[in-house]
């Protein structure tokens, strides 16, 4: 994720208008551009570029063109079932949603909780009308998230103004998660059930 942040995000490795690079995978002396491995070097860690190059490529974030250049193909990276990022990404979320739930639970005042809204259908959609749902769902929460992480990566000094030092030493890891929910029963079907039951 931080790769494909950086990817996104860092002004070496995008374009005039925000978007990320095409690049070469090997640095090249002769050419006036970034590479894949310094991408990789840059925001990643100590991963091998190889390794992120073939997790990019299996999850769909990345594809090489006809010359052997690079292209970002997304920004959000899913794991697959059963993958060890799968079952950890699983535990921090559940334990993200219930901590923030707790917290908001025991806050004396409503006003001194964490944000946590959502909205719900009254008597539900059609198979087609949660498909459109879906599809809209997904553009309008992802530019949602693409802009909070643009702003927090402003924060940080990751893009913009280098601010590190005006940062606190003691830091707090905080972002925002957006899920969507689906129950297969809607309520007119439980009151019908309900009904049926109690004649």
């Amino acid at each position: 994720m931080r790769v494909v942040a950086g990817w996104n995000q860092d002004p070496d490795f995008t374009g005039p208008y925000g978007l990320p690079l095409v690049i070469p995978f090997e640095d090249d002396p002769s050419v006036d551009a970034q590479s894949f491995s310094e991408l990789v070097r840059r925001h990643s860690g100590d991963m091998a570029p190889r390794a992120m190059l073939d997790e990019l490529l299996r999850t769909g974030l990345a594809e090489i063109d006809d010359h052997g250049l690079i292209r970002n193909t997304g920004r959000s990276y899913i794991p697959t079932k059963l993958d060890p990022a799968a079952v950890e990404r699983l535990g921090k979320v559940l334990a993200r949603i219930a901590d923030t739930l707790d917290f908001n639970n025991q806050a004396a005042d409503p006003r001194d909780g964490r944000y946590e809204r959502h909205v719900e259908t009254d008597i539900g959609l059609t198979e087609e009308q949660s498909e459109q749902f879906n599809v809209y769902l997904r553009q309008k929460c992802q530019q949602l998230l693409e802009t909070l992480d643009n702003w927090l990566a402003m924060q940080e000094g990751r893009i913009g103004e280098q601010r590190q030092e005006r940062l606190p030493k003691k830091r707090l890891i905080t972002g925002v998660g957006i899920y969507h929910f689906l129950d297969q029963q809607t309520p007119h079907e439980g009151s019908s059930s309900d009904n049926r039951e109690e004649n």
